[in-house]
């Protein structure tokens, strides 16, 4: 009797989705793509934006050592 029944109901959903499948509608492919597209784009802009930064913070961390270094061996024994 068990067996009867999870068939019955492996049949009523089997069905369901299939009525499911056959009632959705994919986007069409052009405006797929162009929304694709769009993203990759602003994901481009944000990624040169957010390089610069870095780039930028890396400059200046590297002068700040580099500062700090020269003032330090004026400061020490041995830079006298």
């Amino acid at each position: 009797m068990r067996q009867d029944s999870n068939s019955s109901i492996e049949q009523i959903i089997s069905e369901a989705l299939c009525r499911e499948m056959e009632s959705v509608t994919p986007p069409p492919p052009d405006k797929m793509w162009q929304r694709i597209s769009s993203r990759l784009e602003q994901a481009a802009r944000v990624k040169s934006s957010s390089s610069y930064w870095k780039r930028a913070a890396i400059a200046v961390a590297a002068v700040l050592v580099l500062f700090v270094g020269i003032a330090g061996l004026y400061r020490s024994p041995w830079g006298r």
